[in-house]
């Protein structure tokens, strides 16, 4: 079964930069478990932010939800 999690932006008004989402995971994870996989460009809000954890690779999409962004991070492998 794949597994997954989420982070809220509550701070963020505006859709979320590469470096905003790279930094909210690592302080969310810890700097010492994130791995990102630097060959996936972040060009338009439709392309994802790929890392890995030490129990898997996920893949980020970003969602606006009421009032804030919402990291939805999920397992692709």
């Amino acid at each position: 079964m794949k597994k997954g999690f989420y982070i809220e932006l509550y701070n963020i008004d505006t859709y979320p930069t590469e470096s905003q989402i790279r930094e909210t995971i690592i302080n969310d994870q810890g700097i010492n478990n994130v791995e990102f996989i630097d060959n996936i460009s972040f060009l338009v809000k439709n392309k994802s932010i790929i890392f890995k954890l030490k129990d898997g690779t996920y893949e980020v999409e970003v969602r606006k939800i009421r009032f804030w962004y919402v990291l939805y991070c999920r397992e692709i492998n």
